[in-house]
């Protein structure tokens, strides 16, 4: 029993810190590295310790705030509100519909949210031995309001404020993460 404790705590650990790094690494974005290969290995290796912990419910526990979503199979529209959020595909796709717009993100991206953000949300991609996994991680507000100081300015192409924002998930990205 102590033996599968530490190894629990071990593993949970290890997700909890990918995600921060994930996190790190996302506000740091100065590297565009493309090794699909890498990438897609990091990918399975985070989809493939979600899964194991999403099975758990006392491992899903031990990670407080941090939410592993997984869905077998596409679903309908379905609305939700995003707290904000920093959003990571490992595996699927899934639109959100804001407005008059559509977003769609998979496992090459992460998502953003910085406000509550009400959307409609649906699994596109998913399917038997290859659900849709995600990992959110919630964001603070005064984090957030910390971090937008620091930010560099950039030009708006419209005056109406992003509610999210969509990066490219890259190896470099997901090699500080395992």
């Amino acid at each position: 029993m102590v033996a599968y404790k530490r190894q629990f705590l071990a593993k949970s650990f290890h997700l909890e810190q990918t995600v921060a790094d994930l996190v790190s690494l996302a506000e740091r974005k100065n590297s565009q590295s493309t090794d699909t290969a890498e990438t897609d290995s990091l990918l399975q290796e985070l989809t493939r310790l979600a899964l194991e912990i999403d099975a758990d419910p006392v491992r899903r526990s031990a990670l407080p705030g941090v939410r592993i979503y997984v869905e077998p199979l596409p679903t309908s529209a379905l609305p939700v509100l995003f707290d904000p959020v920093l959003y990571v595909v490992l595996q699927g796709e899934k639109q959100l519909l804001l407005d008059d717009r559509v977003v769609r993100y998979n496992q090459s991206q992460l998502v953003i949210v910085t406000v509550n953000l009400p959307a409609l949300a649906q699994v596109l991609c998913a399917g038997p031995g290859t659900p849709y996994v995600a990992v959110g991680v919630p964001l603070d507000r005064s984090t957030v309001a910390e971090l937008m100081c620091h930010v560099a300015r950039r030009p708006r192409r419209s005056t109406r404020p992003s509610r999210y924002t969509r990066h490219p998930l890259t190896s470099t990205i997901l090699s500080g993460a395992s």
